[in-house]
């Protein structure tokens, strides 16, 4: 508050403590500076701007509601920034929720602060998104400076409750507790809202690009049976664990249960497909691509063989034995086959994509999450309650997952403590595009497999055809059962990737009381580095 001195006719300074600044006369003032700060700011960018000052009537009577929305929607349509605020200094803000303009039971609420007046501002425009920002990355269960407070990705209502609030913000007027009844009060009136850290760089455009930033407020329904990816992905290597540690045959019987159930349930496989058909007919997908959605009884019939192909070919995966040393007397190295960890496979409108690469994970023991395109939403989800009942035949009910919250690409790209390889299926922009993004996290991928007129000793390329059709570069063709993609790297692995492609090895050695240090100059033992048979 501003304090008041006056001077007398003796030149004499005193203070009149009850004299203080009225706050409206004070919000007057401070109005100006921060237009002017605003201008200063966004003038940087060429960017105009206008002030648009707000008072209790201009939400309650429908005239002033029209012509407010009337004056933003012509500003923004002439790419003008309109800072709005209060208009503090001719009607304080309501203290009460009100009942807003004739409308029976919708109540307005409280312009306490910038926080509540974005809530009304944004449920008058119809806002597609409100962006709340505040000094911390968004909601915690408890203050963030407090032992256990933990991060929540996304928040319902029923949450309210739970949550304990801290000291106020150190920038703005407004708490986290006016924040979050903001958002939950614009969320109510179908806008979406994310609070986030405001200092962030470039926080407004990560969040426009679709990257998770701050805390997504959703619906109690929606969030009912939504699961945060990192959840997803935790679940997907804790079963995957379980099928790399189930015998061989259990691993071949789930596979041989999925094949199954492509047959079995044929229908309803087929009645979800057609409703991606009809969507995508009505937004226009291009042909090629309407065919590559399109499933049929063959094509189920021919996954169905290709699925049986991989089980009785999986006995062998993990576990196997590929070197063995006996590198001194009682001290004996294996090198053996074991999954890679969890898999992230990209794939656009082919659904069969979805129980072939499941099937392959599950042979190699390895976790999975699927991405696919949403033009195949409905034919996923069929397929993939399928795989579900199959892993729930082995006790592996999470292994596999089909992402389909609101993360994008970017999101999972930046996963490497959960996801330990990355394969796109699709086009050559896809494939190029997660390489070019994934920074982290290796990825299996393709360029267009171009004709060569060289020799095919002379030709550099995982696949190599004289007076054959390319197209014969498929795992199932190639007797793979299968194929989670094609690779035209030079490690790890080349060509069509199967179950063989999701493998890796790690050294087992077994001794009995060896130390390094028996092995040197004058000590106890010696070294033999003797092969020995693989079969034992």
């Amino acid at each position: 508050m501003l304090e008041v001195y006056f001077l007398k006719n003796n030149h004499q300074l005193f203070k009149d403590a009850s004299m203080l600044l009225e706050p409206r006369a004070a919000a007057a003032v401070g109005q100006s500076g921060l237009m002017s700060l605003y201008d200063a700011m966004f003038s940087q960018y060429g960017v105009k701007i206008a002030q648009v000052l707000v008072t209790k009537a201009d939400f309650y009577n429908e005239e002033t509601r029209r012509n407010l929305i009337s004056t933003l929607s012509e500003l923004i349509s002439l790419n003008i920034v309109p800072i709005i605020n209060t208009n503090d200094a001719v009607s304080p803000p309501p203290q009460v929720d009100e009942p807003i303009g004739g409308k029976g039971g919708k109540r307005g609420i409280s312009l306490k602060d910038n926080d509540s007046l974005a809530a009304m501002l944004a449920a008058e425009i119809q806002s597609d998104l409100l962006i709340l920002m505040s000094d911390v990355d968004g909601i915690y269960n408890k203050p963030p400076w407090e032992e256990g407070a933990r991060f929540l990705h996304t928040f319902t209502s029923d949450l309210r409750n739970t949550i304990e609030y801290g000291r106020k913000s150190k920038v703005g007027t407004g708490g986290m507790d006016s924040k979050v009844n903001a958002a939950t009060w614009a969320l109510d009136r179908g806008v979406s809202v994310v609070i986030c850290n405001g200092m962030q760089d470039k926080a407004i455009k990560t969040i426009l690009s679709g990257r998770k930033v701050g805390t997504f407020f959703t619906d109690s329904n929606m969030a009912g049976t939504a699961i945060s990816t990192e959840v997803i992905a935790e679940n997907a290597r804790t079963g995957g664990r379980i099928l790399a540690t189930i015998a061989a045959e259990q691993r071949a019987s789930c596979v041989h249960t999925l094949a199954d159930l492509l047959v079995s349930k044929q229908s309803e496989i087929l009645d979800a497909n057609q409703r991606d058909l009809q969507e995508a007919t009505k937004t226009g997908l291009a042909k090629p691509l309407l065919s590559r959605l399109s499933l049929t009884p063959a094509k189920l019939r021919n996954l169905a063989v290709g699925l049986h192909q991989i089980a009785d070919s999986s006995h062998k995966n993990v576990g196997r034995v590929l070197r063995r040393t006996r590198l001194a007397e009682g001290l004996e190295l294996k090198q053996i086959t074991v999954p890679i960890g969890v898999l992230l496979v990209i794939f656009e409108s082919r659904p069969d994509s979805l129980p072939q690469v499941a099937a392959l994970a599950i042979a190699s023991g390895n976790g999975l999450l699927l991405k696919g395109g949403k033009e195949a939403a409905y034919s996923n989800k069929a397929l993939m309650e399928l795989v579900k009942e199959a892993l729930a035949s082995v006790g592996a009910n999470n292994a596999i997952s089909l992402v389909s919250t609101r993360e994008e690409i970017g999101d999972l790209l930046s996963m490497e403590h959960h996801i330990d390889l990355i394969i796109p299926r699709g086009s050559t922009e896809l494939v190029r595009t997660i390489q070019a993004q994934s920074q982290h996290i290796p990825v299996i991928g393709h360029a267009e497999e171009e004709n060569a007129e060289s020799f095919q000793k002379r030709v550099d390329s995982a696949c190599v055809f004289h007076n054959a059709s390319s197209r014969f570069a498929d795992g199932f063709r190639f007797g793979l059962g299968a194929e989670v993609g094609i690779s035209t790297a030079r490690i790890h692995a080349r060509g069509p990737v199967g179950v063989e492609g999701l493998l890796t090895t790690k050294w087992v050695l077994n001794g009995v009381d060896h130390a390094a240090a028996d092995f040197s100059e004058g000590g106890e033992r010696t070294w033999l580095h003797e092969s020995l048979p693989v079969d034992n």
